[in-house]
């Protein structure tokens, strides 16, 4: 049976449940507990549906089940039995899907600024509080029973703690959007030795202004006007696919080139570095690990049983196997260009030089426009909430499209002309993926009720302080630093 989605809660009402409670007052503890619990959920939708504007519920969900029960076409009913649409391991694939992209030719050049020890530990440490930001989101809709950032914000931190959260959420999303369209221009830039041969229109820097676009029309923006990030299961699968081949790739051009691993080339790697571009390499990682603005979409989408544990097994499985192939990209990256690694590991390569090197370059770009939209996805949605439109299962297709429209073309327009890939990592790392990935998910769970010392694990205490904490001074030194190295060393601006 559908749901409706989780960002419209059903209208009830606090009265009969409280009578309820009154007129049982003798019953046992475990009741009482349950009693309690429906009492909050109801007071925390009953908050949420106040502000919002007047819909019928009943007639979303019957919008809702009428889209999701649509005949299916031969290629989805194929696809349906090969990778089941809300499935555990097609939530999974997205999960890493949103997770693996552009950030990983950026690694490389994080292991050469932080060493390549501590950054593997920050990997590390990145990866086991993702997977722990993930059961705080999970664990916060179900106290509350409300299922996106911007509503959990206003209801249990208040109307500016939403616009601030919705603002961080567009800056984010939106800003990793027009970065993937610039990674789309690296991978172009390998075709400027053979613009002799094209036309004066693909000549020079508007040559490859052109190009991008070119690829962005036909690619990008008809993926970014899907209504479901379900809808592109399929080429989720291939996403990650091309990242995993263009790691491969980087491993084997490292054990290629001359003296890459040799004992005396790694002895001239760094273990460790601190200074501020060692913070900078941080934000990176950040970045790389952010995905929780799709969560709460993966989670509304997967079948029963729909609990947290579930959505924390399919969210470590997720991170665990990014975090391995981070290792992999990063380490090696970095012992075959050792500390001449450029910020994106791409202006190290000559596709020309390798049919292997050339064919990963379009895989990244397969990736790249997966990613896009993927990214796309969770703007819109707030836009969505924003403009009172309607959740993105509910909404109109002509809202949708339009919102979604505009918002592909002015990443596309702001893409174009800046070009500063790394800065705008290190810039969304340090700012957003600190406030997402930790802040918020710490806070959404300690004011969703019944989060006390008394009341939650030792363990989930003291963890959702650390992540707070962790994610303040991530978002402060990891701000300033990447301000720092645009402005001042002039590697961005």
């Amino acid at each position: 049976m559908a749901r409706p989605p989780l960002t419209d809660p059903p209208r009830v009402h606090m009265t009969s449940n409280m009578e309820e409670s009154d007129y049982h007052a003798d019953a046992t503890a475990g009741r009482q507990a349950e009693e309690d619990a429906s009492r909050r959920t109801t007071a925390f939708h009953a908050m949420d549906v106040a502000g919002r504007s007047n819909h019928d519920e009943h007639d979303d969900a019957e919008v809702e089940l009428g889209r999701r029960h649509k005949p299916l076409t031969p290629f989805e009913r194929v696809g349906n039995a090969i990778l089941p649409s809300g499935g555990a391991l097609s939530s999974a694939l997205t999960l890493a899907s949103s997770t693996l992209g552009a950030s990983t030719i950026a690694l490389p050049g994080a292991f050469s600024v932080c060493g390549m020890g501590l950054a593997s530990i920050f990997l590390i440490l990145c990866a086991v509080a993702t997977v722990f930001s993930i059961n705080l989101l999970a664990k916060a809709h179900v106290r509350t029973g409300l299922g996106s950032y911007e509503v959990l914000a206003r209801t249990l931190l208040g109307r500016p703690a939403e616009w601030l959260c919705g603002a961080v959420m567009v800056v984010f999303c939106f800003g990793t959007a027009v970065a993937y369209i610039i990674a789309v221009g690296e991978l172009a830039k390998p075709l400027l030795p053979a613009q002799a041969l094209l036309p004066a229109a693909f000549r020079g820097r508007w040559g490859l202004r052109l190009i991008t676009f070119l690829y962005w029309s036909i690619t990008m923006f008809p993926m970014s006007l899907k209504r479901e990030i379900n809808a592109l299961r399929y080429f989720t699968l291939i996403g990650v696919a091309a990242i995993v081949y263009f790691i491969i790739v980087i491993v084997a051009h490292a054990a290629q080139s001359q003296g890459a691993l040799r004992a005396k080339r790694l002895a001239d790697l760094d273990f460790a570095r601190f200074d501020n571009n060692m913070v900078v390499g941080l934000s990176l990682i950040l970045f790389a690990f952010c995905c929780q603005p799709n969560v709460y979409e993966v989670y509304s989408e997967l079948h029963e049983p729909r609990t947290p544990r579930r959505m924390t097994t399919i969210g470590a499985a997720s991170m665990t196997c990014c975090t391995i192939l981070y290792l992999v990209a990063g380490f090696f990256g970095y012992a075959d260009f050792g500390r001449t690694v450029h910020g994106a590991v791409l202006e190290d390569y000559n596709p020309y030089t390798s049919a292997a090197i050339f064919i990963s370059y379009i895989c990244l770009g397969v990736k790249l426009t997966v990613a896009f939209s993927l990214n796309i996805n969770p703007t819109r949605d707030t836009f969505l909430y924003a403009l009172n439109l309607g959740s993105y299962h509910t909404a109109p297709d002509k809202y949708r499209w339009l919102v979604s429209g505009t918002l592909s073309v002015a990443a596309l327009l702001l893409a174009l002309f800046i070009p500063s890939l790394e800065v705008v990592f290190g810039f969304l790392g340090g700012l957003c993926g600190s406030t997402l990935g930790f802040i918020l998910p710490a806070l959404f769970v300690m004011y969703a009720g019944d989060w006390s010392r008394s009341t939650v694990s030792l363990g989930e205490y003291v963890g959702t302080w650390a992540l707070l904490l962790v994610g303040i001074a991530a978002m402060i030194f990891g701000t300033a630093g990447s301000i720092y190295q645009a402005v001042v060393e002039g590697t961005g601006l």
